[in-house]
């Protein structure tokens, strides 16, 4: 990233990013920009899959998708991970440091897929539910198959999710000006 940094400070606007606008993904962007002092070229290129065919068509430079996505792009040489912004390093790539190892004093939520239930929905389906995606997250046989395309399955009960969602809350709220205006 101190590369990315560097070329964005030389050249503010020019270095072409890939994004989704409106998504969680700009969000980080925004944080990355405001933290490390530049200014890129976001591109609205939609979605994971348009992100991966805008890279390697050459149509942006950078762009930041989830590592399972794109992890037979990087064994092939054909993309290479310049840092996450996670607070740790990815065990499947462990040597990408962090944003902050590389002086980019941010780190990002984590993202969590997860499922809802109605509010009015009977507790004995919320309990049954919840009961049955720990015992998948847990699963060792699910476990080895997330491997294989570097996700880390693991459960949060209703308290534990309302917690992530009031934190990813609060880690967007910072940006609602920019998402709010007309500049993108």
């Amino acid at each position: 990233m101190t590369d990315v940094v560097k070329e964005a400070k030389a050249h503010p606007g020019t270095v072409k990013n890939g994004l989704n606008f409106g998504s969680q993904s700009h969000a980080h962007v925004i944080a990355f920009e405001r933290t490390a002092g530049v200014e890129l070229h976001n591109m609205d290129v939609g979605g994971i899959a348009e992100k991966i065919v805008a890279i390697l068509g050459g149509h942006i430079e950078i762009t930041e998708v989830q590592v399972g996505t794109v992890i037979s792009y990087l064994q092939a040489g054909k993309m290479r991970a310049l840092g996450t912004p996670a607070g740790n390093r990815f065990s499947g790539l462990p040597d990408v440091k962090t944003f902050k190892e590389q002086g980019i004093d941010v780190t990002m939520p984590d993202r969590l897929f997860w499922v809802g239930l109605p509010p009015n929905a009977p507790e004995n389906v919320v309990k049954t539910l919840a009961a049955a995606f720990e015992k998948v997250a847990k699963s060792p046989n699910i476990k080895a198959e997330y491997d294989k395309i570097l996700i880390t399955p693991y459960f949060k009960d209703a308290a534990g999710a309302t917690q992530y969602l009031d934190d990813e809350y609060n880690f967007l709220i910072q940006y609602k000006d920019v998402f709010q205006s007309s500049k993108k």
